[in-house]
Order: C-alpha cells, then structure tokens, then sequence
C-alpha cells in the first residue's frame, strides 16, 4: 500500500524551497520503518535517525534559561560541524519549533519567523548561529513582554484598591493573594505606583472620599464612615 501525505506549515514563513518544507514536515513528524521521499532539486532522501537529542535545548526554552541555552547552542555548533546537512536540518526544525512555541507564549508577531528557513548555502555551525540568533531576539522580546505585564498588573492593582476602597474588609492579605503576590511586593508596587504604601494609600483613598461626601451632601459623619469603608 503506498501513502503519500503532503503538508503544508502556516506557522514558518519565507520557505520557498519545497524540498525543505517537505523535510520540516518529515521532522516534526517522523515514523519508524517509513520512508520518506522528498521530491526537489536534492536527491531522495530518507529520514535519518542520526540526530543528537535536542531536549535539553526544549527544556532551556521552557525554562527561560539564557545561560544554560548560550552553553547548549555552543555545544551544537560544535556536534554539526561534521553532520550531514540532512541531519543538521532535522535538529534546525526540531528547535524552530520549540522557538516558536516560546514565542507564542509572549505573543511575538508572525514576522518574527521571517527568512529563518535552513540556508543550504550555509554551513552547518552557521545555520545554528542564526538559529541562536533568533533566540537571543525571542528573549528580548520576552524582556520586553515581562515588563509590559508587570506593568499592566500594576495598574491593575491600584485600579482594583480604587474601587474597593468603601470595602471595609479590605486589606493587602487580601489584595496580595487575589494577585498571588506577597504583602512586601503589593506594598513595593503601590509605592512605585502612588508613592505611598498600601495602608497610606488606602487609607487617603478613603479620607478623600470622605471629605468629598461631608462637603456634598447631608449625609451624617457615620453614614460617610460606614460608606468609605
């Protein structure tokens, strides 16, 4: 019984050499005992099971560990000096993807992938150097996504103070663990934020409302007590 199965990948852009789209598909899902015909300007080849364990480098992706990857890449270049370039091409594929796993977790633009395909033109060491190329990118990216979050979890900790202030059971034990944070870092955050702790702020929070309600209207000292909290 002869199967053929074609595939096409959305998430790499800028491959357009058919023989390494075929090839790319063929790593991401290999099978034992099939053989694999890439039909291009390269002759037939079949999958090569010759290809060093990338999973330290997925686990170092995973983890976000800079250093530990710099090490890894290094220890690459050296492995495929002497490798095929068929070989080479499979550990190529095998990090890209995990490259754009990392990068769909901090929200990288498509672009990002753009002319990242494997250069037959190039040397082999050299194909991973621009593959640690674009880790070094993906993690200024992830720099950049790291900070914008904290920002905007910030704001968001002050924007939630702002509307429950009138709750009398309020506290930063409270506020800390709705944000899974400690008190020391939700009392660092208002002081960045405010310039004020969290029992100052909250506690101006509340007398500026209170001296907002006694001015406009009628309503009794307790009442305004009990209303801001």
């Amino acid at each position: 019984e002869n199967r053929i199965i074609c595939g096409v990948s959305a998430p790499f852009h800028a491959i357009d050499d058919i023989g390494l789209a075929a090839r790319q598909a063929r790593f991401s899902l290999p099978r034992e005992n099939e053989n694999f015909v890439v039909f291009s300007d390269f002759e037939a080849l079949p999958y090569s099971s010759a290809v060093p364990d990338c999973a330290e480098i997925q686990s170092a992706l995973f983890n976000w560990n800079k250093s530990k990857l710099d090490e890894l890449f290094e220890d690459m270049e050296a492995t495929v000096i002497n490798a095929s370039v068929i070989v080479t091409q499979q550990i190529y594929y095998t990090i890209l993807s995990s490259v754009r796993d990392a990068a769909s977790v901090i929200k990288l633009p498509a672009d990002f992938f753009n002319g990242v395909a494997f250069n037959k033109n190039l040397a082999n060491d050299a194909n991973i150097r621009v593959l640690k190329t674009l880790v070094d990118r993906l993690f200024e990216g992830n720099t950049v996504f790291r900070a914008n979050e904290r920002k905007q979890r910030n704001k968001d900790i002050v924007k939630y103070i702002n509307a429950h202030f009138d709750d009398p059971i309020l506290t930063i034990a409270i506020v800390a663990q709705m944000y899974n944070l400690s008190e020391r870092t939700i009392n660092t955050i208002l002081n960045e934020e405010t310039g004020m702790s969290f029992a100052n702020y909250l506690t101006d929070m509340r007398m500026q409302k209170a001296g907002e309600m006694l001015r406009n209207s009628s309503i009794e000292v307790l009442s305004v007590s009990e209303k801001c909290g």
